[in-house]
């Protein structure tokens, strides 16, 4: 894995509501990872083509395209915080935590 890859693709995460990724779920470019993968590791193997590793967290379903299930499950909570680094042509997003005080 590439280091410089890596701390290129760190230093561009950026948190936001879910509101902020709806246009990039509407042109059918938003992927979602779960919890349990490590953003940067998902991250850097889609910025790096491996697609051996994509293609398997795409097909036990820790990595998936965005879609109209998502956003209603997501609009319904306005609390929800997300973590997100754009990789073109895809925007790569993470559920964090709700928001304190919620």
């Amino acid at each position: 894995m590439s280091d410089a890859l890596r701390n290129k693709l760190h230093g561009e995460v950026m948190a936001c509501w879910w509101e902020e990724l709806v246009p990039h779920l509407t042109r059918g470019a938003l992927l979602m990872a779960q919890p349990q993968l490590d953003f940067l590791d998902v991250a850097h193997a889609i910025a790096a083509d491996e697609r051996k590793r994509v293609e398997a967290w795409l097909g036990n379903g820790q990595l998936k395209r965005a879609g109209e299930p998502d956003k209603a499950l997501y609009e319904a909570d306005k609390q929800l915080r997300f973590q997100f680094v754009v990789v073109q042509p895809w925007v790569l997003a993470q559920l964090l935590v709700r928001a304190e005080g919620a």
